[in-house]
């Protein structure tokens, strides 16, 4: 009947079990939890990070991370033996896979492994009770590494005093696997692809500019078109750049700081189902073209000023604008 039963013959007492199919007795019997099935972990993480869940983190180029996850014991003061890893490409191929015997579910990413390079991972984790069961494979988890100086290489910064909206267009090849893209708009950018906002609003990280600056990684795979054009737009704001509100103290740090407060660098690459990486679209391609956008004014503290009209006129480009000698050849700076 799947119960529980107990008969007691003179001074014997027998305990008898049937449990999905199985039947013995208590004397002969194997510890009830290793019958029972491990489920496979849970909460996977890499350096904190889940490039499956949202909001998106990216982690440094060169990362080692640590991964964690939690395993789901079937049994009170059940601890994890061992533990098999295993990290593939956003392709499929195998670029680590370990076994470790560790009752921490957590690992750094070994100093002698392959190197991460740039792009997206998937990794999954399965582990080993001390009883020698062993649990499914998780769940797939997923981690990004961003792009490291070299390949900002060839990616120059675009800025004009008296433009503040920038728009390019590009193909995207069928059968890329992943597509991401890599932005630094100063002091703060909204960013559009085919229509959809990407962020409500990207502010790099509050820096010392002339010396470094962060910039936001962005999963745009579900939003591109094939065999039609992509239309990316940024518009950028002054955020803390602005110097009518932020007086400079140092008269060296306007040369250093560059003059132009509003500017952009991006870069969109695709991974290719061969495993290749490409470069969609950049801030250096010679495709972007700049325009006095319709927020007239902006300030950090006091808000902006939007004008509609010039919104309409401008389109999301030149191709489409009802007015599209408002837009020009973006130049890079120097």
């Amino acid at each position: 009947d799947g119960g529980a039963r107990a008969v007691r013959k003179g001074s014997e007492h027998l305990e008898h079990w049937t449990v999905r199919g199985l039947s013995t007795a208590a004397s002969l019997m194997t510890p009830l939890n290793s019958l029972l099935p491990l489920f496979p972990p849970i909460r996977l993480r890499a350096s904190s990070s889940d490039w499956f869940a949202s909001p998106k983190f990216a982690l440094p180029h060169g990362s080692t991370p640590v991964f964690s996850w939690a395993p789901q014991h079937t049994d009170r003061g059940s601890v994890q033996a061992s533990f098999n890893l295993t990290i593939w490409s956003a392709v499929g191929r195998v670029v680590w896979s370990g076994d470790a015997a560790s009752s921490q579910p957590r690992m750094r990413y070994p100093p002698d492994a392959p190197r991460l390079e740039p792009g997206t991972y998937v990794w999954q984790v399965a582990t080993r009770e001390a009883d020698g069961r062993i649990s499914p494979p998780s769940a797939p988890s997923a981690l990004h590494v961003a792009l490291g100086h070299g390949e900002w290489d060839g990616v120059p910064w675009l800025g004009s005093a008296s433009k503040n909206v920038y728009s390019t267009t590009f193909d995207c090849p069928a059968g890329a696997v992943t597509s991401v893209l890599y932005i630094c708009g100063l002091g703060y950018s909204r960013v559009e692809l085919n229509g959809h906002v990407l962020n409500t609003l990207t502010t790099a990280p509050w820096t010392q500019y002339a010396y470094v600056n962060g910039f936001s990684t962005l999963d745009v795979k579900d939003l591109l078109l094939v065999g039609e054009p992509n239309r990316l737009v940024v518009s950028l704001g002054r955020g803390w750049r602005d110097r009518t509100a932020f007086r400079i103290l140092k008269g060296d740090d306007v040369a250093s700081d560059g003059k132009v407060e509003r500017v952009v660098r991006a870069k969109l690459v695709a991974t290719l189902s061969t495993g290749d990486s490409v470069a969609l679209s950049h801030t250096g391609d010679g495709k972007w073209h700049a325009a006095a956008g319709p927020t007239t004014a902006d300030s950090v503290y006091n808000g902006e000023e939007y004008d509609a009209r010039v919104a309409e006129r401008l389109g999301d480009g030149p191709h489409n604008a009802i007015s599209p000698e408002l837009w020009s050849k973006a130049a890079p700076l120097d």
